[in-house]
């Protein structure tokens, strides 16, 4: 990751050789523009090992990558990028959305200048005639209102703004106009043979139904983002309607999503995922909590921040029911603030940690009762609460604008008496440091 500056910066903790638990489950995430398909992506980006993600996965610059070789792959593919690539097997996700309210979303996504510098920025990643054809698309949607653009413009209204959702889910090839019954019977078939299918409408419901089929602890939805602002209302004339002309098979469709996700609430299954240990825990692994953001790499080490907000829980799993110590490192804080104000707590009790230092290195030790880990039954909840602080207001020249609490780089947990004498430590310490070459 980029350096912020001079932070209130800790000593770096790594951790011992990651555990073997069962095989993650392989899923793909199919990534429908403006179906909130951003703030699905954040959530399920932490929850699959750090350096195991293939995103845009149907970029140019990612032609010659096998997805196979990931736990998860995502991107704004159609279904034929699953066949053609071997993952019908993997778990399939997938948001849709009401089509016009998707479309109307889409059209002013699209005249966005951010959208343009990010398209120019990242040519290099996309194919050639995809890009030329982007870049027609964008032109003409910023000299034209929308109502304009479907009456001058309808071939590429009808492509890019008409039955998206129906076109990506059966794999249309090319840039077809003209969509046939058979496309949505094709589009049916592979929505009812995915793992899951969100309703962006539906946003809370569909996250704890996302958790409850992966066999995650319920986490809330994210803040929105990548959320398109200035769209005109319902009551625009002729707008509503002409969308709702160029998206017929899109409406049919979306109502099938909505019967399928309805059932899948009713079904009530619980699936299954490893939930890492608290011994030897970095974020190299699934980071299961909310009030995180998206890991990152610093200096070949994983990290993760708490941020946006200063509430922060990681889900993680143990064998121990006796006493025990949990060591936390954090290799940085973004201001002195945050460690001065720092609150731990396991399960929902709060535990007062006490700082250990050895050969200049800093942690926060944590002893866990007996009682609170038999009464845990094998799971721990670690909560963090600490301040956030934007990083562009404390370093305004730097252009990053997330809010950062304090960065974890591992956990250790331990039967209470293996931390009984500094030469247990400084044997732990130095185990914690011979795992780098592991996190690659």
């Amino acid at each position: 990751m980029t350096r912020l500056g001079c932070l209130w910066k800790f000593p770096s903790f790594r951790k011992h050789s990651v555990l073997e638990v069962r095989p993650i489950p392989k899923t793909a995430f199919l990534h429908i523009p403006k179906t909130a398909g951003t703030t699905f992506h954040h959530l399920l980006l932490n929850c699959f090992p750090g350096g195991k993600s293939l995103t845009n996965a149907e970029r140019g610059s990612n032609a010659n990558v096998d997805p196979r070789d990931f736990d998860f792959v995502s991107g704004h593919f159609s279904y034929a990028y699953l066949v053609e690539k071997g993952l019908e097997e993997f778990r399939i996700l997938t948001v849709l959305r009401e089509p016009v309210s998707r479309a109307l979303s889409h059209f002013y996504f699209l005249r966005q200048d951010s959208l343009l510098e990010l398209v120019e920025r990242k040519s290099e990643g996309y194919d050639a005639t995809e890009l030329t054809f982007t870049r027609e698309v964008m032109a003409k949607v910023r000299e034209n209102e929308l109502l304009e653009f479907l009456r001058k413009e309808p071939y590429l209204a009808a492509v890019t703004l008409g039955d998206v959702q129906t076109r990506l889910l059966d794999g249309i090839p090319g840039k077809c106009s003209d969509l046939v019954p058979a496309h949505l019977e094709s589009a049916l078939r592979h929505l009812r043979s995915c793992f899951f299918v969100g309703i962006t409408e539906r946003m809370d419901e569909s996250i704890a139904l996302l958790c409850q089929k992966m066999g995650w602890p319920i986490m809330h939805s994210p803040k929105a983002l990548n959320r398109t602002r200035d769209k005109p209302g319902k009551d625009q004339q002729g707008i509503w309607e002409e969308l709702s002309e160029i998206n017929q098979f899109d409406q049919i469709l979306y109502k099938e999503a909505i019967r399928l996700f309805d059932v899948a609430k009713m079904a009530n299954g619980k699936g299954y995922f490893p939930i890492p240990d608290a011994s030897g825990f970095t974020p190299l692994q699934p980071m299961l909590g909310d009030g995180w953001q998206i890991r990152e790499k610093a200096e070949g080490e994983w990290v993760c921040w708490t941020g946006p907000e200063k509430h922060a829980w990681l889900e993680l799993s143990t064998t121990l029911r006796a006493t025990a110590i949990m060591v936390l490192m954090f290799r940085q804080a973004i201001h002195p603030d945050v460690l001065a104000q720092l609150k731990l707590s396991i399960n929902g009790t709060i535990l007062f940690p006490q700082r250990i230092k050895d050969a200049g290195q800093l942690g926060l030790e944590l002893t866990i009762p007996g009682k609170l880990m038999q009464q845990a039954n094998g799971r721990l909840r670690l909560g963090i609460e600490a301040p956030t602080f934007r990083v562009s207001d404390l370093y305004p020249d730097s252009p990053d604008q997330r809010k950062l609490g304090i960065a974890l780089s591992g956990i250790d947990l331990k039967k209470r008496g293996f931390f009984r004498n500094i030469s247990y430590l400084k044997e732990g310490f130095t185990a914690l440091k011979g795992v780098r070459a592991n996190q690659g």
